[in-house]
């Protein structure tokens, strides 16, 4: 039984596959079956499926890391959403590799430049998709990833948290609040607070004692009300920081 590359090549597996073909006397369909049976597969179709589908998931993932695929050259819907075009592609239909809907590809990719990702964000909400949609990461399973969080966390991006926040995106979603203390200005911090978000109950006073940042600390403060157990935790967690005034 042979064995696939982790990152296999339908062009190195047709070419096995002719290779096959002129040893054994073969049509090339023939050739192409018993190459595909020796991976362990029914039949040719199966064993391209399946390779594709890697392709696929090698494609996304290196997308979510930020580095660039050779495969995103291809015309796979899911390609396309990566590379900020949703032209055309139903909002509410889930997406192989990670059954994710078009959104989600779109807010997560670090590969499509930020007014691409807005377009497709928005031409996606315009056709109805869902702002508030989300995935589970197997490791921190709470709270859920959301197109709100990636705005902030990936990508600094206010004009695309705009957006989502003005489709009915919840801005509690329990990750754009944290993540927005480490932005220089606090411009998505300002936002979610406009909109509606709580200071509290985010962890985020004691991720903004992580650094001196007596602006954004004042944004958090001037909104807290009456002290509570979370800012006394806080004010001690500032004190083993070391934090300044």
């Amino acid at each position: 039984m042979l064995t696939l590359p982790d990152r296999p090549s339908l062009d190195h597996l047709r070419k096995q596959a002719r290779d096959l073909q002129k040893e054994g006397g073969l049509k090339l369909a023939s050739a192409q079956r018993e190459l595909a049976k020796r991976y362990g597969f029914r039949d040719w179709t199966a064993l391209r499926a399946h390779v594709l589908g890697l392709r696929l998931d090698a494609a996304v993932n290196d997308a979510l890391g930020g580095r660039v695929s050779p495969d995103l050259s291809g015309d796979d819907p899911v390609f396309r959403l990566l590379k900020g075009d949703a032209a055309g592609i139903d909002p509410r239909k889930t997406l192989a590799p990670r059954d994710w809907p078009p959104l989600l590809y779109v807010a997560f990719s670090r590969v499509s430049t930020p007014e691409a990702r807005r377009a497709a964000v928005a031409d996606l909400l315009s056709r109805g998709a869902e702002p508030n949609v989300h995935w589970i990461h197997p490791q921190y399973p709470e709270p859920p990833q959301t197109a709100v969080a990636a705005s902030v966390w990936i990508h600094f991006d206010v004009e695309m948290l705009r957006l989502l926040l003005d489709a009915g995106a919840e801005p509690n979603d329990g990750e754009g609040m944290y993540h927005g203390t480490e932005q220089d200005g606090h411009a998505c911090l300002r936002l979610l607070i406009e909109r509606g978000a709580s200071v509290k109950g985010h962890n985020a006073l004691a991720h903004m004692l992580d650094r001196e940042d007596p602006e954004g600390l004042a944004l958090l403060l001037d909104r807290w009300g009456e002290p509570d157990d979370e800012l006394h935790r806080a004010l001690h967690f500032a004190l083993t920081r070391g934090r300044g005034d």
